[in-house]
């Protein structure tokens, strides 16, 4: 059947930028629910030849945004599921797949499905990508005095597209923008970082910290991946201590909603994994990973229904960049005692006791293998830490349903794209 659907090409390329792809993801996305410097309300009607100007830079930025925040809430929750943090608990396939590693490039909820839609990536994190670059084109070839606050625009634009491709350089196994060739992680996560330091450039200019800090974590983080050890301690080391970045969501609007809440409590379609239950240190509960387990079971009358605590409602933001994220990254980097004082500072402020090395072993491990799940739980980055640190995946069969475990470890570049991109060849 998926192979018929390929040959009738009803499948579309999602870097497709047609102006109807667009409108429809500036439409879907629901700007309204941007904030702040964000907000934005939508025309009845937008012409092309009014979207094309570069006024309407700023309209493409905040779509770029949002468009991001609802790619990300999904990334959380489907890459949650691809690893040891989340469970598939109900009888809905997209889930099911997802949890039981059996994504592939032929799979069309995946490949082609919209933000919002059960099972849909590629796509969502396609449109974020683009309209974040779209948004830097029209932003370069506009003026200052065209466009108000250009360089924070830029600043903005930039860092978003740098968290997309950073997106797609940790998670996929290879990618493609605009019709573009084949990509490998290593070029994917260079043109983050060249994203990053512009936006970084432009913060600096605009005076605009919080957009300048996001970057520079995201920077610090694309460096780690690349093994530029010392450029990612560079940057981690510059990042406040009360720094955190949100991506805020609300229940207006479907498109909008914390995805994590949605497919566990909210649904019961998803649980917190075992991995995940009951973590101490040294005898005292870690409130990084609080859980609630509610006493009943999930959606498919088998699994216990565990919820995390750190989403309890479908609005609940989501943390994208932090300096918490920031001190681990230099605990990586740099080992030795930055990496005890990380560890410390990290627990400290989360009342745990100190890590001490001559009785709890070789700190690196302790960052590799316990800190950052703790820490960043459900925030996006434990699929990228099992494929670089080589920890291992679930294999043999889930002991609730009895399913066997596919093979997928990273997200495959869809036949969406294969197929009809002429860079792309076999």
């Amino acid at each position: 059947m998926v192979s018929n659907f390929r040959k009738k090409g009803r499948l579309r390329r999602a870097s497709a930028r047609p102006l109807n792809v667009l409108m429809l993801a500036l439409a879907s996305v629901g700007l309204s629910g941007c904030e702040g410097l964000l907000d934005v309300r939508l025309p009845g009607e937008v012409l092309e030849e009014t979207v094309s100007s570069s006024i309407y830079a700023e309209l493409f930025t905040q779509s770029a945004v949002a468009s991001f925040e609802c790619a990300f809430s999904t990334f959380v929750a489907l890459s949650g599921n691809v690893t040891d943090e989340l469970a598939s608990s109900g009888s809905l396939e997209a889930h099911i797949r997802y949890d039981m590693r059996n994504v592939g490039p032929d799979y069309p909820p995946y490949a082609t499905g919209l933000c919002g839609g059960l099972g849909a990536l590629y796509t969502p994190m396609s449109q974020a990508r683009w309209m974040a670059d779209e948004a830097i084109r029209r932003l370069n070839a506009a003026t200052d005095a065209e466009v108000a606050k250009r360089q924070s625009l830029l600043a903005t634009a930039n860092a978003y597209a740098g968290y997309s491709y950073l997106m797609f350089g940790e998670s996929w196994c290879s990618a493609a923008f605009d019709s573009g060739p084949e990509l490998l992680p290593p070029a994917v996560l260079a043109l983050a970082e060249a994203r990053f330091t512009k936006a970084i450039e432009a913060a600096q200019a605009a005076g605009a910290t919080d957009i300048g800090n996001l970057a520079r974590v995201g920077r610090a983080r694309t460096r780690l991946d690349l093994k530029n050890l010392p450029g990612a301690a560079a940057d981690a080391r510059l990042v406040p201590q009360t720094f955190n970045f949100m991506v805020t969501r609300t229940a207006a609007t479907p498109t909008r909603e914390n995805e994590v809440f949605v497919q566990g409590p909210y649904t019961r379609d998803t649980s917190v994994e075992p991995a995940f239950w009951n973590l101490t240190w040294k005898g005292v509960p870690d409130p990084r990973v609080s859980l609630t387990f509610t006493g009943v079971l999930a959606r498919d009358g088998q699994t216990r229904l565990v919820n995390a605590n750190k989403y309890p409602a479908a609005g609940t933001s989501m943390r994208l960049a932090s300096w918490a994220e920031a001190q681990l990254i230099l605990a990586e980097a740099e080992g030795g005692q930055t990496a005890l004082n990380a560890v410390n500072a990290l627990h400290a402020r989360a009342g745990l006791p100190a890590f001490v090395p001559a009785t709890d072993g070789d700190v690196m491990q302790h960052v590799i293998r316990e800190e950052r799940r703790r820490e960043l739980f459900l925030e996006g980055h434990r699929l990228n830490d099992m494929i670089r640190h080589k920890l291992p995946f679930q294999t043999g069969a889930n002991p609730y349903n009895n399913r066997a475990y596919g093979n997928t470890t990273c997200f495959p570049l869809p036949y969406v794209e294969t197929d009809n991109n002429p860079n792309i060849k076999g």
